[in-house]
């Protein structure tokens, strides 16, 4: 059964219900970076590896959560069984992180015992250069199609927006520099349930983590975009970034 969360973002109330719409299936194969993040035993969020022992994520999903509730499960198309399981040993939330704007939602999360590489579990690398000139990306998590059926990997190319366009198409959200926006049509887009699905460029490098959306595939899907956080996250992980 589906957690019911109420999230208020920038003054409008939503209720998390859905994920991912339209878009077709996938597998590990191809997103071997792919973990799911379970609270409490349900579900709550998507995470990519950049280590075999470091996660990144959206703050909005793990923020002011005991870390003994959190687990992180790689290696499965299940987000509930199967695949390799770790318990969390730290959780660094970005420091200035805001519940209202959605604005610095990235958290970093440790776990407890490092995963084991192969086929279905393998790091994804940050983008190196901005965004400005792709024209699409690849967002992947697990989620709902329009015939309503759940739980299935899925993938979903989108259109990247320049940010004065995604602010003309929501005038009353805050979109900073450090997001990013997409949009497909009114019947594709990530949804509610989707926080922290990773946004691909078109080699396979991480560029964003889903943050929210007003209404499914009716507004444009808002992410973090990544390239901004890249020496916070060298503070944490030294070796990862050259």
């Amino acid at each position: 059964m589906k957690t019911l969360l109420l999230l208020v973002i920038a003054g409008l109330l939503i209720l998390e219900t859905v994920a991912i719409r339209g878009g077709s299936g996938t597998n590990l194969v191809y997103n071997p970076h792919l973990v799911s993040i379970s609270i409490g035993g349900e579900f709550a969020c998507a995470g990519s590896l950049l280590t075999l022992d470091w996660v990144i994520t959206v703050a909005s999903c793990v923020q002011d959560i005991p870390i003994e509730k959190i687990r992180v499960r790689a290696g499965s198309l299940k987000t509930d069984a199967l695949g390799q399981v770790s318990d969390v040993e730290q959780v660094l939330v970005h420091p200035m992180f805001n519940w209202y704007t959605q604005d610095y939602d990235l958290a970093l999360v440790k776990v407890t015992t490092g995963f084991t590489k192969g086929p279905k579990v393998n790091p994804i690398q940050l983008a190196k250069d901005p965004v400005d000139g792709f024209l699409t990306a690849t967002v992947v998590g697990w989620g709902e199609n329009t015939e309503g059926q759940d739980g299935e990997l899925r993938k979903l190319v989108v259109n990247l927006l320049k940010n004065d366009t995604c602010k003309d198409r929501l005038p009353y959200d805050i979109i900073s520099p450090r997001m990013i926006c997409s949009w497909v049509d009114s019947k594709s887009s990530p949804c509610w349930n989707d926080f922290g699905d990773p946004l691909k460029n078109q080699w396979g490098k991480l560029v964003g983590m889903y943050t929210y959306s007003k209404k499914c595939s009716s507004f444009p899907s808002v992410y973090t975009y990544v390239h901004p956080y890249k020496e916070w996250i060298a503070t944490a992980i030294p070796d990862l970034i050259d």
